[in-house]
């Protein structure tokens, strides 16, 4: 049974509390989902160039205000919707200038109204303001630029990490790109990359890297020290095929995308095995290659999910019920309540 949060009661009323503790109890049983898995809220997307649509894309953040911002990789841009879906934006085309890229990969919303986006391919990172507009772009540093970045992450403090998979890095810069620090190297052992896809930090300042090359998830702490490491190849629970986007949640657990598994994975933040959920297919809760994911501050996760045989390319919404009913809008509530409006 999903409890009610009391200062939701307080907040919002307990008839209304109550619809919401009902609609998600309801769904998650007849889903045959456990208790304390995510429900499912809706999907939106479709694979293409025009408005809202995107193509191959591979990093999601949601930034305090609830506003989501993808990274449309092979559309060259970067899209921005709110949290039932509607485009509210976007902005880049392909090229070598300020607000162009080539290949974007990830992208993360710092605590100050920026946006921060891997411009693989230019071998860069650029900021810009939550309405797309250009600020400044660094490479690196002088004696060891970008050379094979894909992920970032942001620290409570604003500050970025970024991974390079050329020699094993995660290095870490100021809000502005100064640099800061830099640990890791070249490898499948502890504190070691091969291909760091996914970058996570907790309100703590842990940072959490997910390898799809080793299927290894590792913890540090803020200064590079190994804290925990899990996983390995394979499909049993706490195993991966694929280790690729993580995110953590309001209560601190890590979520895992577990990408060849087709399934999404959920741990204590020290990395012990809580759940998993999702198979392969094209409904809710099925995943047929999923990447990037993001939660935000309520529990409300997003999955990014393309299917290019079947021209698809989803955004999928679930609640965390773990946190509490007070994540479930109204809106989204009544899609929760009636199975039929789930797709």
């Amino acid at each position: 049974m999903f409890l009610c949060r009391w200062d939701f009661l307080a907040q919002h009323g307990a008839r209304t509390a109550r619809r919401s503790a009902i609609a998600l109890w309801l769904t998650a049983t007849a889903a045959g989902i456990a208790a304390g898995d995510p429900v499912f809220v809706r999907e939106w997307g479709s694979e293409g160039a025009g408005p809202g649509q995107l193509e191959g894309p591979r990093g999601i953040t949601v930034d305090p205000n609830g506003v989501l911002f993808v990274a449309d990789s092979e559309n060259n841009r970067v899209v921005q919707f709110d949290s039932t879906g509607a485009l509210l934006g976007s902005w880049g085309s392909l090229g070598t200038g300020p607000g162009q890229f080539a290949y974007p990969t990830d992208v993360e919303a710092d605590h100050s109204g920026h946006v921060f986006v891997v411009d693989a391919d230019n071998q860069r990172v650029q900021k810009f303001t939550t309405q797309g507009q250009y600020l400044l772009e660094w490479n690196g540093t002088p004696d060891a630029p970008f050379i094979r970045i894909f992920a970032i992450g942001i620290g409570p403090d604003d500050t970025i990490y970024v991974s390079d998979n050329l020699d094993g890095s995660i290095q870490h810069y100021s809000n502005d790109g100064a640099f800061l620090d830099r640990w890791g190297t070249s490898g499948a052992g502890p504190s070691q990359f091969t291909a760091a896809f996914g970058i996570a930090v907790d309100r703590d300042a842990n940072v959490f890297v997910s390898d799809v090359s080793t299927d290894y998830v590792q913890k540090f702490n803020a200064t590079g020290q190994l804290l925990a490491r899990w996983g390995g190849t394979g499909s049993a629970p706490g195993s991966f095929k694929t280790a690729f986007g993580i995110t953590i949640t309001p209560n601190g657990d890590v979520l895992v995308v577990d990408h060849h598994n087709f399934r999404v994975q959920r741990f204590t933040n020290g990395g012990a095995w809580l759940s998993m959920w999702g198979h392969k297919g094209s409904g809710p809760y099925e995943f047929a290659s999923s990447h990037g994911m993001a939660c935000d501050a309520r529990g409300q996760i997003y999955i990014l999910d393309f299917q290019g045989t079947q021209a698809c390319c989803y955004i999928q919404k679930y609640v965390d019920t773990t946190v509490g009913v007070r994540a479930v809008s109204w809106s989204d509530l009544k899609r929760v309540y009636r199975p039929s409006a789930l797709r």
